[in-house]
């Protein structure tokens, strides 16, 4: 089978258009709001609303069944192709010609009665970048007592961590959503090292700490559009790792990078931020350059943290960055190979939070760190174990 040529190939990508291949299947898709929407042509599809068409970014996505992708997946899907035959139907719909092919013939008699030939529409201007100030977050922040998520954290945390947890949920940021049918639910903030507020990412947790999947996490850029207060036509959210903002007020610290905001806000309870600060991708798909372009600019030293389900991809990730700084921990190794991972105790599916909590939870509280937390000045713990050793003070029982 002779292969397409190249500059062929980029033609029928760069003519591939979401919208006339969904039309070219017989859907007549309708305007709402900043996306477009018909039956879903992958499932038994009752009510309008579940598959939505975003022109701009040229790609279809059903709530219901799932199904997702841009204008090759869709052709291929659909119309149950290979690849290189999902290009050639694209060829055939915009009247490229592919010489000498005849599988290109076979899509060109698969259309013959199809009266419409698609014409390569413009490429439309790029979105501009949307960000908001940094006190959006502020109406969020202390509601500690109404966020089911960080009343268990602290239950799961000894003691002598809970004022540091305390002081990181402050330093992240972190809020509560407080009305409507998110009320309770966890805000994580994206917030880049100018400081500079990218979007909040809404997410509803159990009271066991799990996140309830029920539920989709909600942004806030997208409540916005939704609400007609931002134009979606015109603007984006790009998104940042969450904690990004603290890289520039500890510039000396190392990065620890894990998969999400929960087990870097427990991970950060455990450490002195000017040593290692913790920052979350997202998921494990968001381990990638883009997102890890601002810290390989600014030449940091990144160790990655990955649930112990996601290492293997991880690793391949980390290959394909080709960061010198950037490593894979020894810690989420198992402890028969020098890690600190217990197959048993930690179950298949452990993040190093899991990890921490076990092996921190064995580590009796110090004299000075009880004086700490009693003061509430658990950063100067160091200093008041130094005073009382040259004092020789102890507290009284």
């Amino acid at each position: 089978m002779p292969k397409i040529k190249d500059d062929i190939v980029e033609k029928i990508k760069a003519s591939a258009n979401i919208v006339d291949v969904v039309e070219d299947a017989g859907f007549q898709l309708r305007r709402k709001g900043a996306h477009l929407e018909c039956l879903c042509p992958f499932h038994a599809d009752r009510n309008l609303g579940s598959f939505v068409v975003n022109e701009r970014r040229n790609f279809y996505y059903c709530f219901s069944c799932e199904a997702k992708g841009d204008a090759i997946k869709f052709v291929m899907e659909y119309h149950k192709l290979s690849y290189r035959d999902a290009l050639l139907y694209i060829a055939a719909i915009y009247n490229i010609y592919v010489e000498e092919d005849d599988h290109y013939k076979d899509m060109v008699a698969k259309r013959e009665n199809y009266k419409k030939t698609f014409v390569p529409r413009e490429p439309l201007p790029p979105l501009k970048w949307m960000v908001w100030p940094l006190g959006y977050t502020e109406p969020y922040m202390h509601h500690a007592e109404d966020n089911v998520l960080l009343t268990w954290m602290r239950g799961k945390l000894p003691e002598q961590f809970k004022s540091k947890l305390d002081d990181m949920i402050e330093q992240y940021r972190v809020g509560t959503s407080l009305k409507g049918y998110t009320a309770g639910w966890v805000i994580w903030p994206q917030i880049d090292m100018e400081m500079r507020l990218r979007d909040m990412k809404f997410m509803k947790y159990k009271a066991d700490g799990h996140r309830d999947k029920e539920w989709n996490p909600n942004w806030m850029s997208s409540m916005l559009a939704k609400a007609g207060q931002m134009d979606a036509d015109t603007y984006e959210a790009r998104r940042c790792l969450f904690g990004l903002h603290l890289a520039k007020k500890y510039p000396k610290a190392q990065i620890a990078l894990v998969e999400s905001e929960k087990t870097a806000l427990l991970c950060s309870a455990f450490c002195d931020p000017n040593i290692k600060i913790w920052m979350a991708v997202g998921g494990l798909k968001f381990f990638n350059a883009e997102m890890l372009d601002p810290l390989i600019r600014d030449n940091r030293d990144l160790v990655a943290y990955p649930d112990i389900d996601g290492m293997e991809k991880w690793q391949r990730a980390i290959d394909s960055i080709g960061y010198n700084l950037l490593t894979m921990t020894v810690n989420m190794r198992p402890v028969s190979e020098g890690g600190q991972y217990d197959p048993i105790k930690d179950g298949p599916k452990a993040d190093i939070a899991d990890i921490m909590i076990r092996l921190m939870s064995d580590i009796p509280e110090t004299e000075a760190e009880k004086v700490a937390r009693m003061l509430g000045a658990y950063d100067k713990v160091q200093d008041i174990a130094y005073m009382m050793d040259k004092l020789n003070l102890e507290i009284e029982q």
